[in-house]
């Protein structure tokens, strides 16, 4: 993945070569019209702690949202194990978690203008 630093026109190659088939290469030029400088990682916004987990972890928002924010807990078949919606003033939230099996989770954070996603570890 690149990261473009301004708006343009940038003509992208994408070379793929190995040693049974030989070399292919692909080139087109991709516009670019808006650059994001919101790069805030899902720990700058919220907490989900202890990561491992045995089953009880404690969600906690570091940064005061202007909206309602979505909480979920993915497994690895896409299934939503958890689920909240939660507002400025909600600082913490208990979820238990004992119930599912051990394994790395998904866990999501969507607001109206972006989603942030991280992992979570259930072990023993």
């Amino acid at each position: 993945m690149h990261n473009f630093q301004e708006a343009g026109e940038y003509i992208v190659i994408l070379i793929s070569s190995n040693e049974s088939c030989g070399g292919v290469s692909y080139a087109d030029t991709l516009t670019v019209l808006q650059v994001s400088v919101d790069i805030t990682k899902l720990e700058d916004l919220i907490k989900l702690y202890p990561n491992p987990t045995s089953g009880m972890v404690t969600l906690e928002i570091i940064k005061p949202f202007q909206s309602v924010i979505l909480v979920e807990i993915i497994n690895t078949q896409g299934q939503k194990i958890y689920s909240v919606e939660l507002k400025t003033q909600e600082i913490h939230e208990s979820v238990d978690l004992s119930r599912f099996p051990k394994g790395i989770y998904l866990v999501r954070v969507i607001s109206k203008d972006w989603i942030r996603s991280g992992k979570l570890i259930i072990g023993d």
